[in-house]
């Protein structure tokens, strides 16, 4: 089964079908956000119908904006998932993602897109849990916020998370503990390619990154600049 969703202004935009095993879902040029104010879903607002193991799913060209949720304030995902040409702005979660939360075992590919003001307990903008896999190119992060990984938060038993040409200025994010762009779980690993991170930082530790032991961060042909924090400087490490 195919499925097409195609529009050009949606408050509640969700494309709930019959399931299928190898469903093939496209998203093209809609925007998916809250009109109700107060209005809080329990996990991943939007679309319903990506919330199946089995969904291979495409979305281009999309906003999202101001949603919110317990976890995962715009998408929870499963399965394999391209996000392309789209935009997250002021998405929230009380908990894990504030605009994304990448459930364990899922595939993310992300190509030239932006997201800011995300905020978030854990990954004001991304929350990636064990098992899951992510390749983020050509992407920007801006004034985002989360107790912990401003940015991104990802979990232990992560592997193979790669950030290529992403960058992350202005405001980049402000953790009010730990990880001011990013938090790395224990025995995950996370490779930054062509990166640029400026003005990150964390009231706690790791103004750029806070890695919990045996976490790896590779960086090549990045920067990491103008970062502050009370403690541990850009990056700190639990050995």
């Amino acid at each position: 089964m195919i499925v097409n969703l195609t529009t050009s202004e949606s408050a509640k935009c969700h494309c709930r079908t019959d399931h299928d095993s190898n469903e093939l879902i496209i998203i093209l040029v809609c925007t998916f956000h809250v009109e109700v104010e107060g209005h809080v879903e329990s996990e991943g607002g939007f679309p319903e119908c990506l919330e199946q193991t089995s969904v291979v799913v495409n979305i281009s060209s999309c906003d999202f904006y101001n949603n919110i949720a317990a976890n995962a304030g715009a998408l929870r995902l499963l399965g394999e998932v391209s996000v392309e040409n789209t935009n997250f702005v002021h998405n929230s979660a009380a908990g894990d993602g504030g605009a994304i939360l990448l459930a364990t075992g899922a595939n993310l590919q992300v190509h030239n897109c932006s997201a800011s003001a995300g905020l978030a307990d854990n990954g004001g903008v991304l929350f990636m849990r064990a098992q899951s896999l992510s390749n983020i190119t050509h992407s920007n992060f801006h004034d985002c916020q989360a107790v912990n990984g401003a940015c991104v938060y990802v979990d232990a038993l992560v592997t193979g998370t790669v950030f290529e040409d992403v960058f992350c200025d202005g405001t980049c994010g402000h953790a009010k503990q730990r990880g001011g762009f990013i938090y790395v779980g224990s025995a995950s690993t996370v490779s930054m390619l062509s990166c640029e991170v400026k003005s990150s930082s964390a009231d706690q530790y790791g103004g750029f990154a806070f890695l919990e032991s045996d976490a790896e961060l590779s960086l090549d042909s990045s920067s990491v600049w103008s970062f502050s924090t009370n403690n541990g400087g850009g990056m700190r490490f639990l050995l």
